[in-house]
This record gives C-alpha cells, structure tokens and sequence, in this order.
C-alpha cells in the first residue's frame, strides 16, 4: 500500500512538472498584442532595396530564409542556409522568440507581437520589412510582407510554389482577405503573429 502511495505521488508530481513545463513554454513562445496608439500610415508602400534578392529554401527553413532577406534589406550580407543553425528549435519548431534572438545578435532591436491589418500597416511604414507567421496547408510558415496598396498584401516567400509574381520586390501577391485567412494559423498561438526589426540605435 505505502509503494502504491509512493508511486502515485511521483506520478503526480511528474504530471505537474509536465503541465508547468508545457505552461512555461506556451508563455514564452506566445508574443504580446502590439499596442499601437496613433494610425497614420500611407494608402500604399512598399520598402525599397534594389540591392536585395529573393532566394528560395530547402527543407523546412522558411524562418532562416525570411530572417536573412530581412537581415539582407538592413544592409548586412546573409544566407538562409548559414543562418539556419542560430536559430534555436523546439520538436522541430522555430519560435518567434528564436528569430528575435537572432537579430539581437547581429545587433538589431527585434519584437515579436500579434495584432491587426492595420498594426501590420503602420509598423511596415516604418520602413522595415515585417516577417510574418503564416498558414500553409498541413503546417505553418514565415514569410515576408514588403508592401501593400488598396486591396493587397505583398510579400517575399521562400517557398517556390507559393510564388505568383515576377516583381523585385516580391514574389506572392494576396488580396488583404486571403491574406488574413492564412494568417489565422490554428495553433495554440496567437493568430496575426509578426516581427518587427529595426536598427539597434533607433
């Protein structure tokens, strides 16, 4: 009776660590809501850099490719593939919070937050492009949004199949709705989850 007791206390006790743990973990990968205060932004912008170029990843590494083609529009010279090992993965998941650490360490003030159509607007009129954590079908992804106008949503995509446009300055055009459906991800996440990224002296 007493090594039965004994057992069930380490079951329960373990069964309480797990629950914390997973409790933890969920906070941390989970951004806050971005409290913008004033909306200014243009009806239409799209960020600049004829130096940059779109590049195309392999396997699962869209967070590393999105991640270099931002560090890459900053003016710092960066590959998807080299950058992939900063990154820090859980079960096989980049978090936002993995990708901040990452500027952070090449010396950029990074923030990872959720919040609307119109927050993503302002911050991307800021003047920087914002990766984005997105639906595809069967997964998730990140991708980068660098300009908008009127009814649509541009970004740069490393996934090739998701490309649908030649443009410099991106690769995948969205109407604002279809945009907004994958960026509900049905995970355990926030939905309209972003980076935003800008010089560490700003």
């Amino acid at each position: 009776m007493q090594i039965r007791k004994i057992c069930l206390t380490i079951v329960a006790v373990a069964i309480i660590l797990s629950i914390a743990a997973a409790i933890s973990f969920l906070t941390y990968i989970n951004p806050p809501k971005d409290e913008v205060k004033a909306f200014n932004y243009p009806l239409k912008f799209f960020c600049e850099n004829t130096e940059n170029y779109i590049d195309y990843q392999t396997d699962g590494k869209c967070a590393a490719y999105a991640a270099a083609y931002l560090l890459r529009y900053v003016g710092d010279d960066a590959d998807g593939e080299a950058l992939f090992p900063e990154l820090k993965r859980t079960l096989g998941f980049v978090s936002v919070n993995s990708i901040v650490d990452v500027f952070e360490q090449h010396g950029y003030q990074a923030k990872a937050c959720h919040g609307s159509v119109d927050t993503l607007k302002q911050r991307l009129a800021e003047g920087n492009p914002i990766i984005v954590f997105i639906r595809i079908p069967g997964d998730t992804h990140y991708a980068v949004i660098v300009g908008y106008e009127d009814q649509y949503i541009y970004l740069v995509d490393s996934l090739a199949e998701n490309a649908n446009a030649s443009d410099v300055r991106y690769n995948r055009v969205l109407t604002t709705e279809g945009f907004e459906s994958v960026w509900k991800t049905d995970t355990l996440l926030p939905d309209n989850i972003y980076i935003i990224v800008k010089a560490a002296d700003r």
